[in-house]
């Protein structure tokens, strides 16, 4: 999100301004645009570290889209999110895009309520799945996804507003010319060994224990 107010820094023409689920109601000006925060309740696995909040006071939400009044609406998450993003049209008319970037449903809802009785797991999933439909299909205008698999997923459940635009990488940051030789021989690596980098957080939702069965496997290789 940071990347987003710089993106906005260098365009005054623009009026940027997020919404983000935080501790305390409270707004803050910021180069780029404003960051609101709403109140919310955390929502996480048991042994996560992520701080994951869902936004609850819609009183809040509604005060901000009085003042904003914005001519895009970009909803990121699927949970009260797209339901509050509604609140937007008693001010104004906007256009409604959501972001799915990857699969809810596995990553955090079934491990959130993996605990739960079996009835009371397929009841929540059907919920979850009818609420996709109605807010991303019915309501939004559109629905960028950053994977083929996610659009799949979604065309499953009958979301077909999909526009696939794949997560890319900056290749002037991240290039073979700025290999450092020196850190490569402190993870003991050789000069023709292929090094693996887990980018993602240590937490439940990120499938990290995926990871480590997967480098069990991969560690077996003589050049890794």
């Amino acid at each position: 999100h940071l990347q987003k107010f710089r993106y906005f820094q260098d365009k005054p023409q623009y009026s940027y301004a997020l919404m983000a689920p935080g501790e305390h109601n409270r707004t803050r000006d910021l180069p780029g645009g404003r960051l609101h925060y709403v109140k919310g309740m955390p929502v996480q696995a048991k042994d996560s570290p992520s701080g994951y909040r869902i936004m609850l006071d819609a009183n809040r939400v509604r005060r901000v889209f009085k003042m904003e009044c914005p001519d895009v609406v970009e909803i990121g998450a699927p949970y009260s999110d797209p339901w509050f993003a509604k609140l937007a049209r008693l001010y104004c008319d906007p256009v409604f895009v959501g972001f799915y970037h990857l699969e809810f449903r596995d990553a955090h809802i079934e491990p959130w309520i993996s605990r739960w009785p079996g009835w009371a797991r397929k009841a929540t999933m059907g919920f979850f799945d009818w609420s996709l439909r109605l807010m991303y299909q019915k309501n939004m205008d559109a629905t960028f996804v950053a994977s083929e698999c996610v659009q799949n997923e979604l065309a499953d459940l009958g979301i077909d507003n999909t526009i696939l635009t794949p997560l890319g990488v900056d290749t002037d940051k991240f290039h073979p010319g700025r290999r450092d030789e020196a850190m490569r021989r402190f993870w003991r690596a050789e000069s023709g060994d292929r090094v693996l980098l887990h980018a993602g957080r240590l937490s439940v939702e990120k499938g990290t224990h995926v990871v480590l069965d997967a480098a069990e496997q991969l560690l077996e290789a003589p050049d890794i």
